[in-house]
């Protein structure tokens, strides 16, 4: 008698997703527990620190910011693959998205000697009807990006309007190597070079949560240009 081989089953992102949503709650409330602790600890409400303690204590706060960071950026990650990551709707202004991202991003940006600056063309309308919360995600995730793996120089975000609109962040490094590409936007993968740490988890799910986020927006992320003098990844959102 033959036995023929069982079909294998498609494979589906559900039971991940509500496994995540199920652990969301328990992984948080340990973690904002620690957070909560170490902040007192670095403020010397229990007693105060010797200098040696507070670089210790800051160390953890450092730590756990990245836990969360991670988990947040995993839940959507599988979310967004599994197709249920929820997006709201509500008008923007695209000009202040890309000012506030700037001011977040500029204190670590001036630390590595880099200027980063956002320019916005005139065919860009005033407001935007969308989730602002998910594009925010995506942009910031490239510019993370790009001043992670720019060792000096600038890092540049453009906007314009092109049958949509066009995002693109710029930066300064070295490239990437041809024999890595097909890897770029791989979760947990940072590349054999990897780059300088950001306040981001720096697990590599950085380009993959924002490329799955924008195929869910019916966008496009994309590496446009790739070259010794650094890369352009290039957004574009039918808005």
């Amino acid at each position: 008698m033959t036995i023929k081989p069982e079909s294998p089953e498609p494979v589906s992102l559900a039971k991940p997703v509500r496994l995540l949503r199920q652990a969301n709650h328990d992984l948080r409330n340990p973690l904002n527990a620690l957070l909560a602790t170490a902040n007192m600890l670095s403020e010397g409400i229990y007693e105060p620190l010797t200098a040696g303690q507070l670089r210790a204590v800051q160390r953890m706060e450092r730590s756990a910011h990245r836990m969360v960071w991670l988990l947040d950026d995993l839940i959507t990650y599988v979310k967004a693959e599994a197709g249920e990551l929820e997006l709201a709707s509500g008008e923007y202004d695209p000009r202040r998205l890309l000012d506030t991202i700037k001011t977040e991003c500029q204190a670590t940006a001036e630390a590595k000697d880099i200027t980063l600056s956002v320019g916005t063309a005139e065919s860009v309308p005033p407001t935007f009807s969308g989730d602002e919360s998910a594009i925010r995600h995506i942009i910031i995730a490239l510019t993370w990006n790009a001043i992670s793996f720019t060792p000096y120089g600038t890092v540049q975000i453009g906007s314009e309007w092109c049958g949509g609109w066009l995002v693109t962040v710029k930066d300064a490094g070295p490239g990437i190597p041809p024999t890595e590409l097909p890897r770029l936007f791989e979760p947990f993968w940072r590349g054999k070079g990897g780059g300088s740490p950001v306040p981001t988890s720096g697990s590599g799910l950085g380009l993959a949560t924002a490329r799955a986020v924008a195929k869910l927006m019916r966008g496009q992320l994309s590496l446009a240009e790739n070259g010794p003098r650094g890369c352009i990844f290039t957004l574009h959102l039918p808005i």
